[in-house]
């Protein structure tokens, strides 16, 4: 039980470095369409997918602060039906972001 609790924990760290990451990406993205500048549609898509993980990262925290245990016994019942409540990894093709945008 102990080792599945820190495997858990460890996972969700990862999964938060990686999206930390990710925002950042996203956040380049948006500043090119507040800029008028033309997305490719490939950062289109990776953009909506980076909001709706911030939206299921929120979520998580909030039910994190009532109860640890409510995320993981939420995930592991989803899980069943191959749905997850946990932030999926975004992929933007190795397109790189101008860093000026």
């Amino acid at each position: 039980m102990y080792k599945k609790f820190i495997d858990f924990w460890k996972n969700i760290f990862s999964i938060f470095r990686r999206e930390r990451t990710q925002t950042k990406k996203a956040i380049q993205i948006l500043r090119k369409v507040l800029k008028k500048q033309d997305p490719t549609p490939e950062e289109i898509r990776f953009l909506k997918g980076q909001s709706l993980d911030l939206v299921k990262i929120v979520g998580l925290m909030g039910l994190g602060v009532v109860s640890v245990a409510i995320p993981i016994a939420l995930e592991k019942s989803l899980n069943r039906w191959g749905i997850s409540i946990m932030p999926k990894d975004q992929d933007l093709d190795n397109t790189k972001i101008d860093k000026d945008a």
